[in-house]
């Protein structure tokens, strides 16, 4: 998930400039657990794969399907 590795990075040089390095361990294992590979990642990813097996393509919007999406 390159979209969020990217922001996530972002976030993490950030708060590695900004907070005490004890601190930014803390923040560091925060952020990475909210939207890391045990996060946000997977459930983008699970969602990615549920559209797919929906038989949404690249770009559709949800809501352009009369049917309703299956959870």
């Amino acid at each position: 998930m390159s979209l969020v590795n990217r922001h996530l990075n972002k976030l993490l040089t950030i708060a590695e400039a900004a907070l005490p390095h004890a601190q930014f361990r803390a923040f560091r294992k925060a952020a990475l657990d909210e939207f890391g590979r045990n996060g946000l990642e997977t459930e983008i990813r699970d969602l990615t794969l549920r559209m797919e097996r929906a038989g949404f393509e690249s770009g559709e919007r949800i809501s352009d399907r009369s049917k309703t999406f299956p959870s």
